[in-house]
């Protein structure tokens, strides 16, 4: 039997990361949906493109990461190579743009710019003695690209329209990717500090990361209430703000961590977190 868990290319495609990718991409369709401007074949194209970004620059920083330790060890071995991990990288970002081109053609430039700078991003990430990874952008770029832009792509792509009110649901999926990147950077601050790799853990310690994980779970738990306020209208996506109290042993697992396996299990515990809210947010904003 093929042990999946400890399979190299599942540690090179990192199918957690792909999870978090699904939850601005069910609130931008669910969003498309309730407004009654849906398009199921422009969702799964977005779908397919986020998800073939993602395995793509996975596999491209699993690269960078590869050819840097084995530079410092050249005995090193691995089941899978460096030209194999290279090409594997840029082939789904090619994949991701040929699955952007149908969303392209129905919605245009905005589409365009958006999916190109995603993969050029997803791209140079890590490449470079000063990449976007080393100076700590990975924050960031989680917010941005796993928030408001992925969730307000995803809807114009399908409605060809847009309003303010989908940015700042965008918001919560935004933050979410942020505590993932937290519990991340908490998790990985030793090594991390040792390959000259400076992320707000490394710069400003671990309890500045602990009060970001903090903040950024409680901000978006609350953000139904923000959005409720706005626009005056989804009542029911209130339904949403539960996960704050599904939050609360999170919180204190994140805070108690101090292990390697404790620091995943709060890394899969944030995501299946943002699923749970994605889901309600979604289910709450169609009634």
């Amino acid at each position: 039997m093929i042990d999946l868990e400890h399979s190299p290319w599942m540690r090179t495609i990192r199918p957690e990361t792909l999870a978090a990718n699904l939850a601005p991409l069910m609130i931008g369709a669910g969003i498309a949906y309730g407004d009654g401007v849906h398009h199921l074949a422009s969702a799964f194209q977005a779908f397919l493109f986020v998800m073939a970004l993602q395995i793509g620059v996975n596999a491209l920083h699993a690269y960078r990461y590869r050819a840097r330790t084995e530079g410092k060890n050249p005995g090193a071995t691995s089941a899978v190579s460096l030209n194999t991990l290279a090409l594997v990288g840029v082939a789904f970002l090619i994949l991701a743009w040929l699955s952007a081109i149908g969303l392209i053609k129905k919605a245009g430039w905005p589409i365009a710019v958006i999916c190109l700078s995603a993969i050029l991003t997803g791209a140079i990430y890590s490449f470079g003695s000063r990449s976007l990874e080393k100076r700590g952008a990975g924050d960031i770029l989680a917010f941005i690209f796993l928030g408001p832009l992925t969730v307000s792509a995803t809807y114009y792509a399908q409605s060809l329209e847009m309003n303010p009110a989908v940015i700042l649901c965008g918001v919560a999926p935004g933050l979410f990717a942020v505590a993932v990147m937290a519990s991340n950077n908490a998790r990985d601050m030793d090594k991390d500090r040792a390959s000259g790799k400076m992320t707000w853990a490394v710069r400003r310690g671990k309890n500045f990361v602990l009060g970001e994980y903090l903040f950024t779970i409680i901000a978006a738990s609350l953000m139904p209430v923000v959005i409720y306020l706005v626009t005056e209208d989804h009542l029911y996506s209130l339904s949403a703000s539960i996960v704050s109290l599904l939050a609360v042993p999170l919180i204190i697992r994140a805070f108690l961590a101090s292990e390697h396996s404790a620091w995943n299990n709060v890394i899969a515990g944030t995501i299946k977190l943002s699923l749970i809210y994605s889901v309600l947010f979604s289910i709450g904003w169609i009634l």
